[in-house]
C-alpha cells in the first residue's frame, strides 16, 4: 500500500488487504482528530487576540504602548499563519487517505465501465457530445475503448468539444475514432488539425472519410507519431489517381510502436 501514499494522481484499481483497510481508517481518524484539535488553536489564539485589544481600548493613552501592540499584532498572524499551514498539510493527507479508501478505487475496471455507460449514457439511445462518458472522468478516454464490452457509438464533435476531452484525459494515451463529413469539409479538417497537433499522445487512430480530408494527415512529417500502434484509414470518394494526395507521404514512417497498418479504399459512384 505504500506506493499509493508515494503516488500524487492514482490511475488504476487499489487493492487492498484487510490490515490495509483497518490501517487506513485509523489514520482517517487520527488526521481528523489533529485537523480539529489545529483549528481549536486557531480560534484559541484568534479570541486571545480579540481580548488583549480590547484590555488595550480600556488603558490610558500613555498606559499604550505602540511597539507593544505592533508586535502582539505581528506574532498572532505569525501563529495562526502557522497553525493553517500545519492544518493545510494534515487535510491534504486526509484527502489522501480517503482516495486511497474509497469504494470506486476497488471496483474492477470492466464493472465500472458499465456503470458509467448505463448511468450516463441517453435513454433514448442518442449520443450527443454532451452525454459523452470521458466528459465524466480525466482517464475514460483510454477505459472505454479498451473495454470491448463497450459500444461505440457515434459522436457529433467539435473542436471545442475535442479540445475540453483531451484537457481532461491529462496526459494519458488517446485512441481517435472519427468519422469525416465532406458536406462539412472545413470543421472536419479544423477538428482533424485539432486532433493531430496531439500526435505525440495518439495510440490508436481510426479515421474514416473522403480522400481530401486526409490531406492534413498525409502531410505530416516522418516521425510524427511516437506512441501509435494501429492505424485505420477508410478512403472514401473517387480520387483513383490520387490527385488530392500529397506525392510523398512519410508521416507513418520511423513510427517505433507502430504493428498496425490498415488502409482501405471505396469508390462511390456519383451516379
Amino acid at each position: 500500500m505504500s506506493q499509493y501514499l508515494l503516488e500524487d494522481r492514482i490511475e488504476e484499481p487499489v487493492w487492498l488487504e484487510p490490515i490495509d483497510i483497518s490501517f487506513l481508517r485509523e489514520r482517517i481518524s487520527e488526521t481528523e482528530t489533529q485537523v480539529e484539535s489545529l483549528q481549536n488553536q486557531m480560534s484559541e489564539v484568534k479570541r486571545a487576540h480579540e481580548a488583549y485589544i480590547e484590555e488595550q481600548i480600556t488603558l490610558e493613552p500613555n498606559e499604550v504602548s505602540f511597539l507593544e501592540s505592533r508586535m502582539s499584532e505581528s506574532e498572532t498572524q505569525a501563529q495562526i499563519s502557522e497553525l493553517t499551514r500545519q492544518r493545510d498539510m494534515k487535510l491534504v493527507e486526509l484527502a489522501s487517505f480517503r482516495n486511497i479508501l474509497s469504494p470506486v478505487r476497488r471496483i474492477p475496471v470492466e464493472i465500472l465501465s458499465e456503470i458509467l455507460e448505463l448511468a450516463c449514457l441517453p435513454e433514448d439511445g442518442i449520443f450527443h457530445s454532451k452525454h459523452t462518458i470521458v466528459l465524466y472522468t480525466n482517464n475514460l478516454s483510454s477505459l472505454c475503448f479498451e473495454d470491448d464490452n463497450t459500444n461505440v457509438k457515434p459522436v457529433t464533435t467539435t473542436v471545442e468539444w475535442v479540445k475540453e476531452w483531451t484537457h481532461r484525459s491529462r496526459g494519458l494515451l488517446l485512441d481517435v475514432y472519427l468519422s469525416l463529413s465532406m458536406e462539412s469539409y472545413l470543421r472536419s479538417t479544423q477538428l482533424l488539425e485539432q486532433i493531430l497537433s496531439l500526435r505525440h499522445r495518439i495510440r490508436t487512430l481510426d479515421v474514416a472519410g473522403y480522400s481530401g480530408l486526409y490531406h492534413v494527415l498525409f502531410c505530416l512529417p516522418r516521425s510524427s507519431f511516437s506512441r501509435l500502434e494501429e492505424i485505420t484509414l477508410s478512403i472514401e470518394g473517387n480520387d483513383v489517381n490520387g490527385r488530392l494526395l500529397p506525392n510523398k507521404i512519410e508521416a507513418l514512417l520511423d513510427a517505433p510502436h507502430l504493428h498496425n497498418v490498415q488502409i482501405r479504399g471505396t469508390s462511390i459512384s456519383p451516379y
